[in-house]
């Protein structure tokens, strides 16, 4: 390989994974430098040494370097915040100089979070961002600057923090004018949706109430544009879920939201009997009575469980003897895809 023209190797790169990509970048100098485009296009740092040595190679490395990356993820989940603290400075820099960047997640603590957007001046002009939210001034400025955002997910506090979205309140017109997709919880949801063109929303891991559920269905119609996918997470005991699962489908009906792509995650709350005929009963009448024909236009459903009490591995079979999916489809005649914990229904 390290005989052949250096052209001929690049034009090899451009099928090779990441790890092979490594490989060919020791052949030779030549090879490394016509590689590294590739090479730093998508960025995961994980731990303090991959963030010091990424941080250094932009800042005092060639310049051209900095032009290359395009996604950055930094998600240090086991470093301590204290050595976080320290690279503060450093991760800040850092993002200042990619000019290329278009897509980045910095899945820290808040408090790491807040510290990089103060005084902070970044250059990216971003399409995605996922973080958590925080109440600074410096962020707040960053997000106004970020006019070009189509994807934002708000992520919790990895040190376990449930985010409340307090920061998001009554914004400004001018805050993220193109946002197409967002993952937040209903108080940012509710913040966010009204005169934005977004056709993808999810709550992401936070449960949507059954007591917001009419406000939720009314606030998802005040979307410039008609809504695509909603992905939610409901919980309530097994007993309740046929009513509730109902009542978010009656309250999109309502609302004259009608997406074409509609996921349900369940969870049931922690002392939930693990016994699954306790469960099963719920879970069937909840399904076999779900007015999916309320949702006019819909072509993919997904129902998904987390954290369940039992395995549903039996479910599927029960669902093949109830026809549950020759059921929906004669209720729905626009239904092409149904997903049922994992696995597709057919």
């Amino acid at each position: 390989m390290s005989s052949l023209p250096t052209d001929i190797v690049l034009c090899i790169a451009d099928y090779c994974k990441l790890h092979e990509l490594c490989m060919l970048s020791l052949l030779s100098k030549a090879i490394c430098a016509g590689i590294a485009p590739s090479l730093y296009h998508y960025v995961t740092l994980r731990n303090r040494k991959s963030i010091e040595s990424f941080c250094s190679a932009v800042v005092n490395g060639r310049p051209e370097l900095r032009n290359y990356p395009r996604t950055v993820v930094l998600s240090p989940k086991k470093t301590l915040i204290k050595t976080l603290n320290a690279l503060v400075s450093s991760i800040r820099q850092t993002l200042g100089l990619m000019t290329g960047l278009g897509d980045l997640t910095l899945a820290l603590p808040s408090k790491i979070v807040k510290a990089i957007f103060r005084d902070a001046h970044l250059s990216p002009t971003l399409r995605r961002l996922s973080c958590p939210l925080v109440a600074q001034t410096g962020f707040k400025r960053f997000l106004l600057e970020q006019s070009m955002i189509t994807d934002l997910i708000i992520l919790g506090d990895v040190r376990g923090k449930i985010n409340v979205g307090t920061l998001i309140r009554n914004p400004e017109d001018s805050l993220l004018p193109n946002l197409e997709s967002v993952s937040a919880n209903y108080d940012t949801l509710s913040a966010l949706i009204p005169g934005r063109p977004l056709k993808r929303i999810s709550t992401g891991s936070a449960i949507l109430n059954v007591p917001h559920f009419q406000t939720f269905g009314a606030t998802l119609a005040r979307s410039s544009v008609p809504i695509h996918s909603l992905s939610v997470c409901i919980s309530c005991a097994p007993f309740l879920l046929g009513a509730v699962v109902n009542h978010l489908i009656e309250s999109l009906n309502e609302n004259l939201v009608f997406p074409r792509t509609l996921s349900m995650t369940l969870v049931f709350p922690e002392k939930t009997s693990a016994d699954q005929r306790t469960i099963y009963p719920h879970l069937q009448e909840c399904l076999q009575l779900m007015k999916i024909g309320e949702l006019d236009g819909l072509e993919e459903l997904e129902v998904s469980a987390q954290d369940f009490p039992c395995p549903l591995t039996e479910f599927h079979r029960i669902a093949h003897e109830v026809a549950l999916l020759p059921c929906w489809t004669s209720l729905c005649p626009t239904l092409k895809q149904v997903t049922l914990f994992g696995r597709p229904l057919e």
